[in-house]
């Protein structure tokens, strides 16, 4: 997804929307073309068969398609509809009882590497992104959602449907994790 200034693209999706309310199909190509690669990485962090994710990503836009009026523009266009692919990808994984699902909830001052300096230990993304998928599931989406798709603590959050304080938990222990992990993979 291309990068833009929050405050364009909260009104270019907002627009975007109202066409889809309005029937237009035209809009809800150019949010399946904006919004579905970026679906494409967060849904992989609940399912692994590729049929699954086209599956979800399918049924996410064609819920988007269906329930356009009920979006509120509460959050963010792109979490409302990461709300709805999580929420497929959870019912799917229920059905197959694939994952177990565990939060930590310890308030600890975050002293671990920022996200730059986590990147700056290895200068090749293929590596960071096999680094992140050694993660637990909960600490890989927390990772994946806060650097690879830009979204804030509280959007994290309201995602997970869990408290911002363990999403800055998660976060802080998968920073631990991948430094570790990193560093060994750099020696």
């Amino acid at each position: 997804m291309q990068h833009m200034a929050p405050d364009k693209r909260r009104e270019l999706d907002k627009a975007l929307i109202e066409g889809v309310v309005k029937g237009n199909k035209n809009a809800m190509n150019e949010i399946y073309k904006v919004y579905a690669p970026a679906l494409n990485g967060f849904i992989r962090l609940f399912l692994a068969d590729p049929n699954d994710v086209a599956d979800i990503i399918h049924d996410t836009m064609l819920e988007v398609w269906r329930k356009a009026d009920r979006f509120e523009g509460r959050s963010s266009l792109k979490t409302w509809i990461f709300s709805i692919a999580k929420n497929k990808s959870i019912d799917r994984n229920r059905k197959h009882a694939r994952l177990k699902y565990s939060d930590e909830l310890i308030d600890i001052k975050d002293d671990a590497l920022n996200a730059a300096e986590l990147f700056n230990l290895s200068q090749e993304t293929s590596v960071v992104r096999k680094a992140v998928e050694q993660l637990k599931p909960d600490h890989r989406r927390a990772i994946h959602l806060s650097f690879f798709e830009d979204l804030t603590y509280k959007e994290i959050a309201a995602l997970e449907g869990c408290p911002e304080g363990t999403i800055k938990t998660r976060i802080l222990y998968a920073k631990r994790s991948l430094q570790h992990i990193l560093q060994n993979l750099n020696k």
